[in-house]
């Protein structure tokens, strides 16, 4: 029992002041025990009191004012479940005693006078540290059970227990779920009974041998739930009492899913074994290159026509690294891409070249598809290959074609976008050696007396001669007609070693006619360019440093080429014949038709531009103005033919003296001369007028009727400036218009060049 050392609180709740006074006594007497009684005497005080107060052990007299029986009893336990309660009642009755105790009563005690007090004291001492014990290990107990349950409840697997004979007692709450049956209908049910009619015989044995020393089994069978047939899996434990069994837990749950699994993965196996032996049929049986590697990379399985192909023995494939018969200069690329495919195990895609059963190495396409096992685990490669000769050959041959196409497209756009015929010449033995790789490109332009002259030469050697080759002398051209040949527009190809061992093919036809048997280092390919019907010369392509064979395309090509050439020949020769008939216009339109000097139109475009040029470059401009003295008295005194051939002989003699490429000499009217001298200051066009009259009058053109002298003589007006925005033309002009004028005034055969602020002021 329980030793109580503490004071321990008691409400009493007693309307009986004699009992109650009774009791007092009683605590009083318990020497060992220190009580702190509070005495109430009806039920609604005593519920009061729980409110207000804690207590270790209530006193409930079931005869109170305002309650009676049971009923208080079951008051009391609404407000409050953990207090202790024993009922002191002077009706001595079992049934009620029983009754009290099932309600939750921790003890009934009959209150009797009769008995000595000292007695009745040691009983209630005893009854309350028996209650106060009873009732912490009932809440114990409650919370074990709570904890209990909610372990068991928070379960997802099946718990049940049953008696030997099979009666269900006890299940969690996801058992009941499954069956979805209430606790009270699976209390009814026999737990041998939801196994099925086809495995009860298996199961019971089992259950039956379980013992001390052997307790659990686990089992696995078909159940019914919901009138459905389905597996489970339970771990059977028998509960021992005495040696013997009394019950049985389980603990179980559903495995049919598991049970399909097992099913499907047995049936995956035995078709994984039947698609392994068809897959190796049909891979052996497939026109494709087939194998497999491992994790590593390592071969486990090649197809026949992959052996075929190599013309290697399935051992040898199996022991020998795949990459031995790679070519050379695809091995390396194979290497990284195998090497990232393992490490990525991701598909991959290669095309490279491979050795065959032949020795020739064929393009072969491949794919690398990552293998798994049931795990996710990376198992290596399955690989699938197909020979793609033919389709290289066809893609370089659409290659060759595409790049030939567009390199007639550029040489055609390149050689009409000049008309230029040196640089059109130029172009296109330019693109033509680039393009081909051809040791020397040229083009030699047909003379007469059927002479060529070298117009241009692309060499890819060091040398720099530029002299007519002997395929083009007229003893190798005259023989065999070559030269007829070619002016009908046949291109011919030689092979020689010497001149005159060589072989002449007529490409229009791709007829070869042999003239020597002789082996023949050299290859020459010799083009006619053809103008309006007429050889105008030759396109020649030599390759000295080894034979050559020119296929039929790119003969064609050259052809297509050379006809581009000549169309752009015929444009460019019309070109230069309009431009040589317009600079011949051009001329009538600005040059003076008496003095064969430049006419006033051409001085106006001359001067304006000058201007604007030396106006953005800061130079100076000057102007020299010339007037022949007293010129009507000349033609009135020797008539006016002797008067033109006098205004041509100055002109001319002015001319030679401004002799400057930018020095422009022009008639400005009549017998006045202008010359415009661009960077040249106001002191260099004086030093140039004064030279001017001392040539003039070196001619000793007689002229009896001057007032200055007896020959013809000069007045000179000079200017110069910068050009700016604060002068114009006109104003230079005016300028040396005035300074004109005042040589005239001041007694001509003079050269006036004062400047704008002398005249100004």
């Amino acid at each position: 029992m329980q030793q109580i050392t503490k004071t321990l609180k008691v409400l009493l709740i007693e309307d009986s002041l004699p009992d109650a006074i009774m009791l007092e006594k009683v605590f009083n007497k318990v020497a060992t025990t220190r009580f702190e009684l509070k005495r109430v005497e009806s039920l609604q005080q005593g519920v009061g009191c729980l409110f207000a107060d804690e207590f270790d052990v209530i006193l409930l007299d079931l005869s109170l004012p305002d309650s009676w029986g049971l009923n208080s009893l079951e008051k009391i336990q609404q407000i409050t479940t953990e207090i202790p309660i024993i009922v002191l009642t002077g009706t001595d009755s079992d049934e009620i005693a029983i009754a009290a105790l099932r309600e939750g009563a921790q003890d009934y005690l009959v209150k009797d006078y009769g008995i000595d007090t000292n007695v009745f004291g040691l009983l209630l001492k005893r009854a309350i540290a028996h209650a106060i014990e009873r009732k912490q290990v009932a809440q114990q107990l409650l919370r074990s059970e709570a904890l209990y349950r909610g372990v068991i409840e928070d379960q997802t697997d099946f718990i049940c227990r049953f008696l030997t004979d099979g009666s269900i007692f006890f299940t969690n709450q996801a058992f009941s779920r499954y069956l979805q049956e209430s606790f009270s209908k699976i209390y009814q049910k026999n737990f041998f009974l939801l196994i099925s009619s086809e495995d009860i015989s298996s199961v019971s044995p089992l259950i039956s041998t379980l013992n001390q020393n052997h307790p659990q089994v686990k089992l696995e069978f078909r159940a019914y739930c919901q009138q459905e047939l389905v597996w489970q899996q339970w771990t059977i434990r028998a509960i021992f009492h005495n040696e013997e069994i009394v019950e049985y837990q389980g603990v179980g749950q559903d495995i049919s899913d598991l049970k399909v699994a097992e099913i499907e993965k047995i049936k995956l196996i035995t078709s994984l074994h039947e698609s392994q032996e068809r897959f190796r049929v049909v891979a052996n049986s497939a026109p494709i290159m087939i194998w497999m590697s491992d994790a590593q990379g390592k071969a486990i399985f090649i197809n026949k026509y992959w052996l075929d192909f190599t013309g290697k023995n399935l051992e040898q494939a199996m022991l020998e690294d795949w990459l031995l018969s790679v070519h050379q200069d695809d091995l390396a690329r194979c290497q990284i891409v195998h090497r990232d495919a393992l490490q990525d195990r991701k598909p991959f895609s290669l095309e490279y070249r491979l050795i065959n059963h032949q020795a020739e190495y064929c393009w072969i396409f491949i794919r690398g598809i990552p293998r798994f096992n049931d795990q996710g685990q990376f198992v290596g490669f399955v690989y699938s290959g197909i020979d793609i000769s033919q389709r290289k050959k066809a893609e370089t041959m659409l290659t060759q074609q595409a790049e030939r196409n567009y390199f007639l497209a550029e040489v055609s756009q390149r050689i009409h976008e000049s008309l230029d015929l040196e640089e059109i010449i130029t172009i296109a033995t330019n693109k033509i050696h680039d393009f081909f790789k051809v040791e020397t490109v040229f083009i030699a332009r047909l003379e007469s007396s059927e002479k060529f002259s070298l117009l241009s030469q692309q060499n890819s050697t060091s040398t720099n001669s530029r002299t007519i080759p002997p395929i083009l002398t007229d003893k190798f051209l005259h023989e065999q007609d070559r030269f007829k040949l070619l002016q009908a527009g046949n291109t011919l190809t030689f092979n020689f070693s010497q001149v005159r061992q060589c072989n002449v093919t007529d490409a229009k036809n791709i007829e070869s006619v042999s003239l020597s048997k002789s082996e023949l280092p050299c290859t020459v390919v010799l083009m006619p360019i053809i103008v309006e019907k007429k050889l105008w010369g030759v396109f020649v392509v030599e390759e000295c440093s080894k034979a050559r064979t020119w296929q039929k395309d790119e003969i064609q090509l050259l052809e297509q080429i050379i006809w581009q050439l000549a169309i752009a020949i015929k444009q460019a020769e019309l070109y230069q014949a309009i431009e040589q008939a317009n600079r011949q216009l051009k001329e009538l339109t600005i040059i003076d038709s008496l003095t064969g000097i430049a006419n006033r139109r051409k001085f106006d475009e001359y001067i304006e531009a000058e201007w604007k040029r030396l106006a953005r470059e800061k130079g100076t401009l000057s102007l020299v103005l010339c007037d022949i003295d007293y010129f009507k008295l000349y033609n009135d005194t020797y008539g006016h033919q002797r008067g033109d051939l006098c205004l041509q002989k100055v002109a001319q003699a002015i001319q030679k003296t401004a002799k400057r490429p930018a020095d422009l000499t022009a008639r400005y009217g009549g017998e006045e001369i202008a010359i415009i001298l661009p960077n040249t200051t106001l002191e260099g066009a004086q030093k140039l007028a004064k030279k001017i009259c001392q040539q003039i009058k070196a001619l000793q053109i007689p002229h009896i009727n001057s007032q200055v002298d007896m020959y013809v003589t000069l007045s000179l007006g000079v200017a110069g400036c910068i050009p700016s925005s604060g002068c114009s033309v006109a104003e230079l002009i005016s300028w040396a218009d005035n300074n004109l004028y005042q040589a005239k005034e001041q007694g001509r055969n003079r050269v006036i060049s004062y400047d704008k602020q002398a005249l100004n002021g």
